[in-house]
Parts: structure tokens; C-alpha cells; sequence
């Protein structure tokens, strides 16, 4: 079974390049937008959309566990002494220890969440928050018969695609959603 994982380098660039090269040009990530990893583990993805999107509005990522929030920031602060990163939230990365459910909406034109290992009721906790944002892409491990299960009732899908994990190198299937406004 999966245990605790990322996705690796090469499927995330594949996700940034369908964010800023192959999605619909009105919901394509361009200057001013912004992009945030629910489940953000230890940052890699957040780092990995700075340094390719350099002109991103914020790059955050939000992780509920408080030693993966720590080590995120210690990497991050790492890249910053070596000159590949920045300081300040609209040139460098934020990392927020929280529960994301809580929230009542998220204003972000680009979400990523490798989701593969929560369980359905954060996922049933999950959807009302993201049918309350209004993201132009969403990045999460779902297929769309368990995004109706859920609750999620206001995505299409655009893009199903193969992606690899850091933990033993295993296959998933991802899924690229918009919101129906959009779609149109």
C-alpha cells in the first residue's frame, strides 16, 4: 500500500507545464496568480512552482502536521542563503501549519493536492471549502465518480494523467479540474 509519499520532480514539471503552457489560455498560471499545495508534506512542490514561476503573486503551501511545516520552512530558508530562493511572501514561499478544512474558502487561481492518503472524510470535509473558491485549475487524486461522492459538484475534468511518487516509485492517476464556469 502507499504510505506517506510526494509526487516525483518529473510529474509535478508535468503538472507546471500544463499550468502555464497547455491549459486553456484563460486558465493558464501567468503573472499575478497564485498557487497553493494542500498537504504541502515538506514543501517540495511549493519550492519546485517558485523557482519555474518566478512571477507568481504567492506560493504557499499549508500542512497540518507541525514537523513537516518546520522542515519546509528550514529548506526554504536553505535555498534563501543559497540564492535560489527569496524572501517575502510575493518572491518566496509560506508555509502555514493548519487544517484547511476549517476554512470557509481559499483565494488562489491555482490549487495542487496530493490527496491519495486522506481519508473520505477529510475528503467529505475538504469539498464544501473547495465549492466555495474559485480556482482556475485543481490538481488532486480523485477520480471524478468520487469527486460527486464527496461533494465536489462544481468541477470538470479536463486532463486525467500518470504521475510517479517519491515512495517506491509507484503510479497514480491524477486528475486536472476547473470549475464549470470556466469550462464554458
Amino acid at each position: 500500500s502507499l504510505g506517506y509519499g510526494e509526487m516525483t520532480q518529473g510529474s509535478f514539471n508535468k503538472v507546471l507545464n500544463f499550468f502555464v503552457n497547455q491549459a486553456p489560455d484563460n486558465l493558464r498560471m501567468r503573472e499575478g496568480c497564485s498557487f497553493l499545495d494542500i498537504g504541502a508534506g515538506f514543501g517540495k512542490c511549493v519550492m519546485h512552482a517558485r523557482i519555474v514561476c518566478p512571477w507568481l503573486k504567492k506560493c504557499v503551501g499549508v500542512e497540518c502536521l507541525p514537523f513537516r511545516v518546520n522542515m519546509s520552512r528550514n529548506i526554504n530558508r536553505k535555498l534563501i542563503d543559497q540564492g535560489i530562493l527569496q524572501k517575502g511572501e510575493s518572491k518566496g514561499c509560506k508555509f502555514i501549519q493548519g487544517d484547511i478544512t476549517r476554512k470557509k474558502q481559499l483565494s488562489f487561481t491555482h490549487l495542487y493536492c496530493f490527496d491519495y492518503v486522506f481519508s473520505d472524510a477529510t475528503h467529505e470535509m475538504l469539498a464544501p471549502v473547495l465549492e466555495h473558491s474559485m480556482p482556475r485549475l485543481l490538481v488532486i487524486f480523485i477520480s471524478p465518480q468520487k469527486m460527486q461522492k464527496f461533494g465536489f459538484h462544481s468541477y470538470s475534468l479536463l486532463l486525467k494523467f500518470t504521475a510517479r511518487t517519491t515512495f517506491a516509485g509507484q503510479q497514480l492517476t491524477g486528475y486536472i479540474y476547473t470549475r464549470k464556469e470556466y469550462a464554458s
